[in-house]
């Protein structure tokens, strides 16, 4: 990731990088910008395990897949490369 960051940052920047701080370059129509550090801010929300759970389920339900069908999948696309 260096290279990306140079010159601005250091590999020894990327190394010590302090928690709750990132560093970032944008790409806007092609063109990088500068890199540029930032922090973020710890959430101050108290965790609620029971609407983690939920969240998870509805997620599960909404973006998961079978693993029968996974599996089917990858078999289908083993085969093609095959031939």
């Amino acid at each position: 990731m260096a290279p990306i960051f140079s010159p601005v940052f250091s590999e020894k920047d990327l190394m010590e990088l302090p928690n709750w701080n990132a560093y970032a370059r944008l790409q806007i129509d092609g063109s990088f910008l500068q890199a540029f550090n930032f922090a973020a801010r710890m959430d101050d929300a108290p965790y609620d395990k029971e609407l983690a759970s939920h969240i998870r389920t509805l997620s599960r339900l909404k973006y998961g897949t079978d693993v029968s069908t996974v599996d089917a999948q990858i078999s289908k696309r083993r085969s093609c490369w095959k031939s």
